[in-house]
């Protein structure tokens, strides 16, 4: 944020679709997007050759993690209570 403020480019990479990282509050439908999304992706990098063609000589590429490994063991479980009311 200081550099864009200082009139830096800057390129934020965040595969993310909410902000706060770690520290993000959610709904109780957000978390079980949360959940939902968390659980579906896989930590495979894609192997296609057809991105690799457009490094150049002088460029890197980094491989960019999918899941974030500071969450582990991730268990839902849901529990409703009814009684039924005369």
């Amino acid at each position: 944020a200081a550099c864009s403020r200082s009139g830096q480019r800057v390129l934020h990479v965040d595969s993310r679709s909410y902000y706060g990282g770690n520290w993000a509050s959610f709904s109780f439908s957000g978390i079980l997007s949360w959940l939902k999304e968390y659980q579906e992706n896989s930590d495979i990098v894609n192997e296609s050759p057809a991105w690799q063609e457009q490094i150049l000589e002088n460029e890197e590429a980094i491989a960019l993690s999918r899941k974030d490994k500071t969450i582990q063991h991730v268990e839902v479980f849901c529990y409703a209570r009814y009684e039924k009311y005369l």
